[in-house]
């Protein structure tokens, strides 16, 4: 181990939270305290105009999912209400890719929770790789599932053109609207009430 990972542990052993000293406040609170050593240091590092005192900052990083013990094994980050591979196989995105870029987000802001972190990867999953989905249904999927063809070359074309600087709307939302352009409001209609009464009826 590092003598500056030595020093910092000197010292964070020494806080004091609720009459506990940082290490026993960890044991009675279920917490890690080789996470909160981590996320100290690294958040240091990143952010070294942060006037937050050595307390401050490590009440924050006890807030935060990414020092509680049951998410130091990634297999349980819960996102949503569901584990990590069943939301990334809901989104369509790599769970091991998912995982690792929650692992670091909380390194990175340990302010933000698994939930938007995941929200932050699909986004930029999807965009970065220009992958097309019309409210969660891969657009090379329409013309099978409901009969709708969508030029993807031209939805590519319309989100470079018009939305790719924007900062106010994400990159599904950016796809949405500009399939909705293409197809009308009937076909929207049509495609949205089909997957309803499919999922109804995958529910009974």
């Amino acid at each position: 181990m590092k003598i500056m990972n030595m020093e910092v542990i000197k010292l964070l052993s020494e806080i004091v939270i609720d009459g506990l000293k940082l290490p026993n406040y960890c044991v009675k609170h279920n917490l890690s305290f080789d996470r909160i050593v981590e996320g100290y240091i690294r958040q240091r590092k990143i952010k070294r105009l942060d006037s937050r005192s050595d307390l401050e900052l490590v009440l924050a990083l006890i807030k935060n999912q990414f020092c509680q013990k049951k998410y130091v094994n990634q297999s349980k980050i819960i996102i949503h209400g569901m584990n990590a591979s069943n939301f990334a196989s809901m989104n369509n995105v790599p769970p091991v890719a998912l995982r690792s870029y929650i692992y670091r987000g909380h390194q990175a802001h340990p302010e933000k929770s698994d939930d938007v972190l995941a929200d932050e990867f699909v986004n930029k999953y999807k965009k970065n790789n220009m992958i097309f989905f019309y409210y969660g249904i891969n657009l090379r999927d329409l013309p099978i599932l409901y009969g709708i063809i969508v030029d993807e070359s031209k939805v590519k074309k319309i989100y470079l053109a018009e939305y790719k600087e924007r900062d106010d709307i994400s990159f599904e939302d950016a796809i949405n609207e500009i399939i909705d352009s293409i197809i009308g409001i009937k076909n929207k209609n049509m495609i949205l009430k089909m997957k309803a009464s499919q999922v109804n009826k995958d529910g009974e």
